[in-house]
């Protein structure tokens, strides 16, 4: 799939989550240059916020996931 080319003055962000794959990340800069890369580890999140709230948390994805679900009409598990 060939994807639609942004304006260069578009800010592009990359997001890079746990940092499982170790290998390098390489950035190709036809982007243009308004870019930005940025990324979390889980454990220092529920470090800073707290076992308590990260359990909350964890609970309202699970009511989402758990609702979201329910909407779909079951012929699309067949």
């Amino acid at each position: 799939m060939q994807s639609k080319k942004s304006a260069p003055d578009t800010l592009k962000q990359v997001y890079i989550y746990g940092g499982l794959d170790r290998s390098t990340t390489i950035l190709n800069r036809s982007y243009g240059m308004s870019w930005s890369v940025g990324g979390w580890l889980l454990m220092p999140m529920i470090n800073k916020f707290g076992m308590d709230k990260f359990q909350k948390k964890r609970e309202r994805v699970a009511a989402e996931i758990n609702h979201f679900c329910q909407q779909i009409p079951q012929t699309h598990f067949t």
